[in-house]
């Protein structure tokens, strides 16, 4: 079995490297054997259901799955992190609608079609919406946000408990880390992160047994997981500014010895 991950630019989780991957029509592989991920741009989960929207992202959706094995293949979903970081607010007080008002429609809206996909005969998933982006209102910048950072992780908090009871009453896999993200006050975890959106790959090894011990047959390698490891050890390694020092005195020496 194949897992598929398709969504935002928050797939990148997924690849196990620290940076955002291309978007589709590129696949990118992950550092694990069997996981393949998407990015179709920046689509909302509310507007994953319409058939022609800014992102494109239902035709996007559907023409991969089209490309896609029922029997072999995983769908996991990854949208909704856009949608709470700088729609949900903003939604509620343009139309004097309450937070939950507003996430119970985005949540039927996204569910919509996931239950689409499942009458394919797809086995398919959803990906948590993680903690929101960490700074001030800057709606001009590449990844705006509307509200105040706890103001938005509650939000997210509550769209992932919807999306969670409508995983069991639909009979869809759900997985969530969003409580490793945060700490007691609901304030993100910065360490978790490659910028200030976007997940690191220290909490890939945890999501990858939440879903193992769902899906069996994907059967991760220890081989993959090493991988995953080494990605992240490596990724500190050139963080730290002592070594980047040593290594630069190192190539100077060499280069004098040569």
């Amino acid at each position: 079995m194949k897992l598929h991950c398709i969504g935002d630019s928050h797939t990148a989780f997924f690849t196990g490297y620290d940076k955002i991957q291309s978007e589709y029509p590129e696949i990118v592989f992950s550092i694990v054997s069997n996981i393949l991920t998407y990015r179709i741009g920046a689509p909302l989960a509310f507007n994953l259901c319409e058939k022609v929207s800014k992102e494109n992202s239902n035709k996007k959706l559907f023409a991969i799955l089209k490309s896609l094995n029922i029997q072999e293949d995983f769908i996991l979903l990854c949208f909704g992190e856009i949608d709470c970081r700088a729609h949900i607010i903003k939604q509620a007080e343009i139309t004097n609608k309450s937070i939950e008002e507003v996430i119970e429609n985005c949540i039927n809206r996204y569910v919509s079609v996931v239950l689409e996909i499942k009458k394919m005969g797809f086995r398919v998933g959803v990906w948590n919406a993680i903690p929101s982006a960490i700074g001030i209102n800057n709606p001009n910048s590449e990844f705006p946000y509307y509200g105040k950072d706890l103001e938005r992780n509650i939000v997210t908090k509550k769209f992932n408990e919807r999306l969670a009871f409508f995983s069991i009453n639909n009979q869809f896999n759900y997985w969530q880390i969003f409580d490793l993200l945060v700490d007691e006050n609901l304030k993100t975890r910065e360490k978790y992160y490659f910028d200030k959106v976007h997940l690191n790959s220290k909490l890939l090894p945890i999501t990858l047994s939440k879903i193992v011990k769902d899906l069996p047959m994907l059967n991760f390698r220890k081989q993959d997981i090493f991988k995953i490891k080494f990605q992240i050890f490596s990724s500190f390694l050139r963080k730290n500014k002592y070594f980047n020092i040593l290594y630069s005195l190192y190539a100077k020496l060499k280069k004098s010895v040569n």
